[in-house]
């Protein structure tokens, strides 16, 4: 008789990331950074979250702690949480909210009367 061991599956969720914070760049980008999460297994990426939802352009996962999001208004504010996920696809709680205005370059427009 060979006696076979089963590994348990992993259902642990990394640990939240710490520490976003977002930066304005210029008046259609905004940066991201963050402390990397922790898993019993590995942490294999992020998803980024702006105004809510998962960001259209985030097909893949970021792999690192950083991220600049693109081709946003001139002026427009957005708020962000980041989420990490393990190879099991097990996800961590949200981060704590960080929110940034793109630069506004734009005049304000002429009195009238």
């Amino acid at each position: 008789m060979i006696g076979v061991t089963t590994q348990a599956a992993d259902t642990a969720p990394p640990t939240q990331p710490t520490s976003l914070t977002a930066t304005a760049t210029s008046t259609t980008q905004i940066a991201l950074s963050w402390t990397s999460s922790t898993d019993n297994v590995s942490v294999v990426g992020y998803n980024i979250f702006r105004d809510g939802a998962t960001l259209p352009t985030n097909t893949t996962l970021v792999t690192t702690t950083t991220f600049t999001d693109t081709g946003l208004a001139n002026g427009s504010v957005h708020i962000y949480t980041v989420q990490a996920l393990d190879a099991a696809n097990n996800a961590s709680p949200r981060s704590a909210l960080a929110a940034a205005t793109t630069f506004d370059t734009l005049a304000p427009s002429q009195p009238s009367g």
